[in-house]
């Protein structure tokens, strides 16, 4: 008598593990930058003009699909690219010194929410610490802010952008984004925030990143079909730390490799606030 084979008891043809990626619906929508590096690779998804390499990995990344609050209906393993809004990178000059100096992160006097958004940037960076989490600005944010900030604000705000964009370069990290993605130009002088708000909301999406951090409630509500269409999340700091927190991802990666320590990205961003300027 001969023994029965039932499918699920033998390895499928080629063409079958060829085709099998095709049942996890690939959203249109979503970047190809903001894709796990493992779902790039996928045919139907290759850029016709694209001139990518093989991406560097620290270890540390998310499974994207176990975290869709943030991620969306997109899956696999990779790194969580967060753009942020100017108003957070204001907030890291003014209180990331004591982010990392002290044990208990205390913001001082300041209003309950404002607090709990500083308190969840904090735990966000520490975070940092220890994932795959690639903070991302354009350089051209500073052109949105010459027009209303002093000469040694806008320094300051200038050497914040470059340590941050140094922290991703000089490890090639996300290198097939500078590659095939041009920075978008900076608006024309006098343009409102409005059209900032927007245009670097885009940039955000076409980096591929998955949130775009703010404080800002108004840029919120104004961009967010915007970002709805894109697949890509408006947060604040509380919202992202909430969301991540019920993925149980406040901690070492649950998959993939180990990350070593990286104190090259340690060494540029933790002194990119107003105190280590001044110390530079």
């Amino acid at each position: 008598m001969a023994n029965i084979s039932f499918p699920w008891d033998t390895e499928p043809p080629d063409k079958w593990k060829i085709q099998f990626h095709y049942t996890r619906f690939l959203d249109p929508a979503v970047n190809y930058y903001s894709l796990a590096p493992e779902v790039q690779s996928y045919p139907e998804v290759q850029p016709d003009d694209d001139d990518s390499e093989d991406e560097p990995t620290q270890g540390g990344g998310f499974k994207y699909e176990d975290c869709p609050a943030i991620f969306g209906a997109r899956f696999g393993y990779g790194p969580l690219r967060i753009a942020w809004d100017t108003n957070i990178l204001i907030d890291y000059a003014k209180h990331g010194e004591q982010i990392w100096e002290s044990d208990d992160f205390d913001p001082g006097e300041v209003g309950a929410h404002y607090r709990d958004e500083l308190i969840a940037l904090s735990e966000i960076m520490q975070l940092w610490l220890i994932r795959d989490i690639r903070i991302k600005m354009p350089g051209r944010q500073i052109f949105d802010a010459r027009r209303r900030l002093p000469p040694a604000v806008l320094e300051l705000r200038s050497w914040q952008l470059d340590h941050f964009q140094s922290a991703l370069s000089c490890l090639e990290l996300d290198r097939d984004i500078e590659n095939n993605v041009p920075p978008f130009a900076p608006l024309p002088e006098g343009s409102p925030n409005d059209d900032w708000d927007r245009s670097l909301v885009e940039e955000a999406i076409a980096t591929g990143c998955h949130v775009f951090l703010t404080g800002d409630i108004k840029l919120r509500k104004r961009n967010n079909p915007l970002a709805q269409s894109s697949r890509v999340k408006l947060l604040s700091p509380s919202e992202l730390l909430d969301n991540l927190a019920n993925a149980g991802e406040l901690s070492l990666a649950k998959f993939g490799p180990y990350p070593a320590p990286d104190m090259h990205k340690w060494n540029h961003v933790m002194p990119a606030h107003e105190s280590g300027y001044r110390e530079h």
